[in-house]
């Protein structure tokens, strides 16, 4: 069996199609975070995994899933916002180990303050007979 044919890849392509389709970073990082979380449960079963993975994130939900401990993310005034519930009380519901994300077309930044960045060539550069023509990749069976 090729690791091709495995469940390990049927896991991989499904995260990577999913999170194509999620259009919000911080969804996005949840979901890493509770695979993570999955793999080290029940690292011998991806299948089990992936199927779990798509009832991770509920988009509609019900007041009682509002709880102390609950991670959300919500979206107010143009910024993505996500944390873990602490509270919730009249005037609305407090969140600890919170991000926010501000989408903005342009901004300005101290080259001192860059922590890291990406190199997009890394394939390129290393592996260099590994690289073929662009073409549209699908990564569902």
């Amino acid at each position: 069996m090729s690791f091709r044919e495995t469940e390990m890849a049927r896991l991989l392509a499904f995260i990577l199609e999913y999170c194509k389709r999620l259009h919000h970073p911080l969804l996005v990082v949840e979901l890493l975070r509770k695979t993570r979380e999955l793999y080290q449960k029940v690292p011998l079963y991806p299948g089990i995994i992936q199927s779990l993975l798509t009832k991770v994130i509920v988009a509609d939900y019900d007041s009682p899933m509002l709880r102390e401990g609950t991670i959300v993310i919500a979206e107010e005034e143009g910024k993505k916002i996500g944390g873990r519930i602490r509270a919730i009380n009249d005037s609305g519901i407090i969140l600890e180990k919170v991000s926010i994300l501000v989408s903005k077309e342009n901004h300005t930044i101290n080259p001192a303050n860059i922590v890291s960045i990406i190199s997009e060539d890394v394939l390129e550069k290393d592996w260099p007979s590994l690289v073929f023509p662009d073409e549209e990749v699908s990564y569902e069976e």
